[in-house]
């Protein structure tokens, strides 16, 4: 009887120290939510590129007074460009959104099954059909840059370049944050390591 009683204790503290399914057992994250996370929506229109700038806010960033020569030939560049980017999108509207339809489909049909060469592939024909789209937007952002060069000083230009850099930041899709042991800094992972 004493050693019934003995393995039922043992098995109910080991019970007690196991790791729970949603990471709140020991060396677990107890805050963590246990509703699952939703993957953000694939967008090919943001991944291509797409950047139509406000003259406005340009110039606003720039601090140009709206009635000076450069701030109007900088409207007027900028105008021309937008117009430019806009019949980029337009002329691939079917591609874009055909894209968005297969890839948000196959990545939630590859995550369910956990298939990576699914996800490989898919980004990889994504790559395959937004490359030209790319380069073609590379080639009107280049010469707008070579036109905001010659057109402002070294200060503003830095300031545009600043600018133009953050806008691209706001189309990166964002990555999930984890509580997966590789994405954690060095520092935390150092001392949770097994002993044994």
């Amino acid at each position: 009887m004493k050693k019934l009683l003995f393995i039922f204790a043992l098995l109910q503290l080991s019970i007690g120290f196991a790791q729970r399914p949603n990471g709140s057992g020991r060396g677990g994250n107890a805050m963590q939510t246990s509703g699952k996370q939703e993957r953000p929506k694939f967008e090919s229109a943001k991944i291509a590129g797409f950047i139509v700038h406000s003259p406005k806010k340009v110039i606003k960033k720039l601090k140009l007074n709206k009635k000076d020569t450069i701030a109007k030939a900088l409207t007027s560049y900028l105008d021309a460009y937008n117009k430019k980017i806009t019949n980029i999108k337009i002329k691939n509207k079917d591609l874009l959104e055909g894209l968005d339809i297969v890839v948000n489909q196959n990545m939630e049909t590859a995550m369910k099954s956990r298939n990576r060469e699914l996800m490989q592939s898919t980004m990889g024909m994504v790559q395959e059909k937004l490359n030209p789209i790319r380069d073609e937007i590379k080639l009107h952002d280049d010469a707008l840059n070579v036109f905001f060069e010659a057109l402002l000083t070294e200060e503003q230009y830095n300031k545009w370049s600043d600018y133009q850099k953050s806008e691209r930041q706001k189309l990166m899709p964002k990555r999930r944050a984890t509580n997966d042991a590789r994405n954690r800094p060095d520092n935390l992972n150092s001392g949770q390591r097994r002993r044994g």
